[in-house]
């Protein structure tokens, strides 16, 4: 049985109650959740949760991060085994030749909630900053929110005397992002924390994508900087304008962390993932069976009786 973020209060307890009640039945855990600050759940209910941990039989975390996070509170074994992602789908046109292309209008892309913390004010705030240098640069904004989300941003930027390159498009079906990053240029991800990997970074550089993004634990473990893209502070304005900067002004450049990213994110395909995965499974199955093989008795001093039963045998005869 192969749990999600097992310590969840949720049917994920109910599953490991039940399987403990099956000896021969392996219980594996995925712990995704990274938090830069200490997780008061985790903290209080640490008595209850570690009940539960103890019934797990391995352990996985997807990056780094998430093992810190989770070993804190709940020491133990951890695989790092990364999510994967279908480079199918979002490497399949891959076509890094538009970075060279003469073409001024150059698209950011956006892929998030309109939430603080996916940091897309920072973006937005970054955008209005540099439109005036490039007046026909695009933000494109996809992600799970409705027009009314989109007003404040949109006031803000009329303020600003941008009219025109700020487009809000909204939730598009998993079966049409990857075209959305094919018509992108650079993918940003000014996200302020609490993330504990990057699945975008990856879909964006299997797209051929240079990639800006924060300096955080989760995206420290995808983004390898200056290869494949820049990791700029979550705090600093500058560091964002410049990195955007850079790669709008360098065509080879893009070209460059493209090709990087291109040929990084193969090391993410499910089926790279899933072979990992297997071997942990038959891994712990096996430990799992060693421990419940019966240990052999042990017969120094002892006899048998005529049914051949194995009995004490008095200390002279020994």
């Amino acid at each position: 049985i192969h749990l999600q973020e097992p310590l969840t209060p949720s049917l994920t307890w109910w599953t490991l109650l039940l399987a403990h009640t099956w000896p021969h039945t392996v219980t594996v855990g995925t712990f995704h959740a990274h938090h830069e600050l200490p997780n008061w759940l985790y903290s209080r209910g640490r008595p209850l949760f570690a009940k539960f941990f103890a019934r797990l039989d391995a352990l996985i975390s997807v990056a780094e991060a998430a093992r810190q996070f989770a070993s804190a509170m709940f020491p133990g074994h951890y695989s790092v085994i990364p999510n994967g992602i279908d480079l199918a789908r979002f490497g399949a046109n891959c076509n890094l030749e538009r970075h060279l292309t003469a073409n001024p209008a150059r698209t950011i892309l956006f892929v998030g909630r309109l939430d603080w913390r996916k940091g897309f004010h920072r973006l937005l705030d970054s955008f209005i900053r540099l439109k005036p240098e490039y007046p026909h640069l695009r933000l494109v904004v996809v992600g799970p929110f409705e027009g009314k989300a989109c007003r404040p941003y949109q006031r803000l930027a009329r303020r600003h005397g941008i009219t025109d390159g700020l487009e809000f498009v909204g939730y598009v079906p998993p079966a049409h992002l990857p075209a959305i990053y094919q018509q992108a240029d650079i993918f940003c991800a000014p996200s302020m924390g609490f993330e504990s990997f990057g699945i975008i970074l990856l879909e964006a550089m299997a797209a051929g994508l240079p990639l800006v993004a924060s300096d955080i634990a989760g995206y420290r473990s995808v983004v390898t900087y200056g290869q494949d893209g820049w990791l700029v502070s979550p705090d600093s304005p500058t560091e964002l304008d410049n990195a955007l900067r850079q790669l709008l002004n360098n065509s080879s450049l893009r070209y460059k962390m493209g090709q990087n990213g291109s040929r990084k994110a193969q090391q993410y395909s499910w089926e790279q993932i899933i072979d990992q995965i297997l071997a942990l499974y038959q891994e712990t199955i096996e430990r799992k069976r060693m421990t419940m093989q019966p240990q052999p008795a042990l017969t120094a001093g002892l006899g048998r009786n005529r049914y051949g039963q194995a009995v004490p045998q008095p200390l002279e005869e020994i």
